[in-house]
């Protein structure tokens, strides 16, 4: 496990700016799959060239996070699991940017049958790069550790939809007794898994031990209380946008749980759906807004993009859990 305070500043420094372009290469690989799905037809000519632009810039800056691991400032014999979560997280980052190569989504995009596999094995991966090097290398004592466990229980969830198949529920296919109450306990015991994840993050990420971790990084990073305030106001927004992912989730599979044989689902699906990708849609804003002023610190990297995809959707909730948030941290 990590533990910052045993990383000299200047190696703690380089850690979080080098995890930062990371992760920010991911948010914008993100972003543009995101801006490919909201496409209703075949790119045109503008909309190819901003996918292609969008991949390039994604690609330049794993690059720049690759050179920067490949000098070696984290010792791997003196700092093994820094060096160890910062190489998988390149290895794991760099798979995803390579399936986010527009040419590639427009082909898997014209067979659907090809894209719900290849979404399984997505799913799949992201759950073993979780299982491999985030919870075994990761620092336990901020609460991204235990904000990952309770990601990785929705991807557990959306493993299990993928598996038996769900939509054959909606009488649209033929489904045996034996398989659908396999897949009824499965998704009861998945659900349950999510609430204690999400129980454990919010809990934790409000103690005085996980507001203090966060704090020293951020005091790490920046010398101008201005900025160390606007990093501080980043990352609570992302505790409340995936809090609220956390909710809706539990909330939408609870009822495809209860209503999978009704027509129930069909007033209440577009309306949860709305929520979720809204919410997703604001996740990877404030990433990359979280990211950028990290990558700042560095003053070699500047980056300021915003999401391809414009988010309308609007929270009340959202902005309600964004302010308590915010008073926790940024208080």
């Amino acid at each position: 496990m990590i533990n910052t305070k045993e990383l000299p500043s200047d190696v703690c420094m380089h850690f979080y700016i080098n995890d930062a372009l990371v992760n920010y290469a991911y948010w914008l690989g993100s972003d543009l799959e995101t801006y490919f799905e909201h496409l209703e037809d075949t790119p045109d000519k503008f909309e190819m060239k901003v996918l292609q632009e969008r991949y390039e810039l994604v690609s330049e800056i794993l690059e720049q996070a690759q050179c920067m691991h490949d000098t070696n400032f984290i010792d791997k014999s003196k700092y093994h699991s820094a060096y160890q979560h910062m190489h998988g997280s390149l290895m794991y980052v760099r798979g995803c940017i390579a399936k986010a190569n527009p040419k590639r989504l427009i082909a898997i995009s014209k067979n659907e049958d090809l894209g719900s596999s290849i979404n399984h094995f997505n799913i799949i991966n992201e759950i073993e790069y979780i299982n491999n090097y985030l919870e075994p290398f990761a620092n336990n004592k901020h609460p991204d550790f235990y904000l990952t466990k309770a990601i990785k229980s929705i991807e557990d969830l959306l493993s299990t939809f993928t598996r038996f198949d769900h939509e054959l529920f909606g009488g649209r296919g033929f489904m045996t007794v034996q398989r659908e109450k396999a897949f009824e306990r499965v998704v009861t015991e998945k659900l349950t898994d999510l609430e204690i994840c999400k129980f454990q993050f919010t809990s934790y990420a409000k103690t005085k031990s996980a507001v203090d971790e966060v704090s020293y990084i951020g005091n790490i990073l920046f010398k101008d209380k201005k900025v160390l305030d606007q990093y501080l106001a980043a990352w609570s927004n992302i505790v409340a946008s995936w809090e609220h992912v956390f909710n809706y989730s539990k909330e939408f599979y609870s009822l495809v749980l209860d209503h999978h044989r009704d027509d129930v689902l069909e007033d209440i699906d577009e309306d949860i759906t709305e929520q979720v990708m809204g919410t997703h849609l604001r996740i990877t804003e404030a990433n990359l807004i979280f990211n950028e002023i990290i990558i700042s610190a560095s003053d070699i990297h500047n980056f300021k993009n915003t999401p391809l995809t414009e988010n309308s959707h609007q929270s009340s909730l959202l902005d309600e859990s964004f302010a308590n948030w915010i008073s926790v941290y940024a208080n």
